[in-house]
This record gives C-alpha cells, sequence and structure tokens, in this order.
C-alpha cells in the first residue's frame, strides 16, 4: 500500500524554509554549522516551460524519488533510474496558465498516484488518473472560478481524498468532496479577498481537517476551523500580512503543536506565527 497522500509534500516544505532561511540568515546559519554550505548544480532539463509547480516523489514505485513539474503548456515527470539519470515523460495537456498548483495523491484508492492541478486561467481544477503504468487520464472536477491554489486530503474523515481550492480574482474557497467514485461536490465554504494560498492540516489537534488561507488583498492569514461536520468557522489569525502569498501549519519547534508560517510579497517576510 502506497499513502494517498504524499509524505514528500510535508518534506518539501522544510526544504523550502530551509532555502528560505539560507537567503536570509546566512552569518547566522553559518557560524552555527562552523562552515560553508555548498551545492553542486545539476540540471535535470532545460525544457520544462514556464515551469511554476516541482513536487519529487516515487511515481512509479521503483524505489527512487522521480521529479514532477507543471508550467504553461508543459506537464512532464521525470523518471529516475535509480542513479539519478532523470528521462522525461511528457504528459499531453491543455493550455494550462495563470497561476498553477499541483498536487500528488491517490485520488481513486488504486494504489496508484494520481496529479491534481490548478490554473486560474482557464478556470480549471483537474486530475489525471495514473493507469498504474505511469499514462495519465484527464477528469475535469471544476470549472466555475479562477482556482490557484489547491491542497488535497481527508475533508469529511471518510478515506477518499478531498480537495480545498481557492480562486484569486472571483475570492471564493471551497472544498470539493469526494464520493468514492471520484465525483466532485463543491461546497462553498468563504469569501477570500484574493485567496492566494491554502493549507490542510489540523490545527487543533481535534481530528478533524482545518484549513488555512492566504488573502493577498486584505493581507490576511485565516484559520477555517472544522467542527467535525464540516462547518468551518472562520478565525483570523494576521491582517498586516502584506500581500501574502503562502501559508502552511508545521509544529516547527516540535511542542506538539501546530505552528504557522507565511511568506509575504511586499516586504519579503517569512514570518512564524507560534501556538
Amino acid at each position: 500500500m502506497i499513502p494517498n497522500i504524499i509524505g514528500e509534500k510535508y518534506h518539501m516544505q522544510s526544504i523550502m524554509i530551509t532555502i528560505k532561511y539560507l537567503i536570509a540568515l546566512p552569518v547566522i546559519l553559518f557560524s552555527i554549522a562552523l562552515g560553508q554550505v555548498t551545492f553542486q548544480t545539476l540540471t535535470i532539463t532545460s525544457d520544462a516551460g514556464s515551469a511554476q509547480a516541482i513536487l519529487s516523489i516515487d511515481l512509479d514505485k521503483d524505489g527512487d524519488l522521480d521529479i514532477v513539474t507543471l508550467g504553461g503548456l508543459f506537464l512532464a515527470w521525470y523518471e529516475n533510474d535509480g542513479s539519478e539519470n532523470f528521462t522525461t515523460h511528457e504528459i499531453p495537456t491543455i493550455d494550462l496558465n495563470g497561476t498553477l498548483d499541483l498536487k500528488i495523491a491517490d485520488i481513486n484508492n488504486d494504489d496508484e498516484l494520481d496529479l491534481i492541478i490548478a490554473a486560474s486561467n482557464q478556470n480549471l481544477i483537474i486530475w489525471y488518473e495514473n493507469d498504474g503504468s505511469e499514462n495519465f487520464i484527464p477528469h475535469e472536477i471544476n470549472t466555475q472560478y479562477s482556482w490557484c491554489d489547491i491542497d488535497v486530503g481527508y475533508i469529511d474523515s471518510d478515506n477518499n481524498i478531498d480537495i480545498v481550492a481557492v480562486a484569486n480574482s472571483d475570492g471564493y474557497l471551497y472544498w470539493f468532496e469526494n464520493d468514492g467514485a471520484e465525483n466532485f461536490t463543491p461546497h462553498y465554504i468563504s469569501l477570500i479577498a484574493y485567496g492566494y494560498a491554502v493549507d490542510l492540516k489540523d490545527i487543533n489537534n481535534d481530528g478533524a481537517v482545518d484549513i488555512l488561507t492566504a488573502s493577498s488583498s486584505d493581507n490576511s492569514i485565516r484559520w477555517f476551523r472544522n467542527d467535525g461536520n464540516q462547518n468551518f468557522l472562520p478565525i483570523l489569525i494576521a491582517d498586516d500580512a502584506l500581500m501574502a502569498r503562502d501559508v502552511f501549519a508545521v509544529d516547527l519547534d516540535e511542542d506538539g503543536n501546530m505552528d504557522i508560517l507565511t511568506g509575504q510579497r511586499t516586504d519579503g517576510l517569512i514570518r512564524w506565527f507560534k501556538k
């Protein structure tokens, strides 16, 4: 059995935090390490389109990490042969542009990893079904609003992967309920002023998956608390996150409580809201 939601997602988030702090705090990090941190640059491809999203996971279940990228006309996965030689496999797709997001999860519980994509200019949420041989079949989920960010998880605790999505110019926050046969019912949650990011986590450790949002228009970070019956109570965490572009929850100090990390476009701040 493979996990329904990629564990690498959370590992990637920790990597991104590390990179941001390497950029922001080099003197502190280097003084702690008492040495210089260096990275070797290796080119995997020079033809990934206008790549906006990249994830790493063992897509073909052969024991090594592959790479999936999304950008413009180009959706592809890069097969790792076990020696970090990567073979490009392009996945046929429509013209996806605007703000794009990519997630990987087992949508139909067949032990194969599928791809889930949001594309704001096409008002599109779409999932690509992995047939077990890494051939991907597209299935539209919604074409109603300018969806720019998505996350996946067990929102209603029925062991079927659901989707939460935020639309930037339209400002809608919805979750899409998977009935187990990959029919997705949309559920309106709230209006978000130019919502830019969502994250699914159990913030208050009550066993129900909550939603975090970042809004770049009203500079807000909000927690939508799930009461266990998929009723979501909005709680304002911050209203001064200038053009907030990203948010996610992680127990950063490992004290058993979820903390919140945000990124702000206007002033370049990375903020930690400690619980």
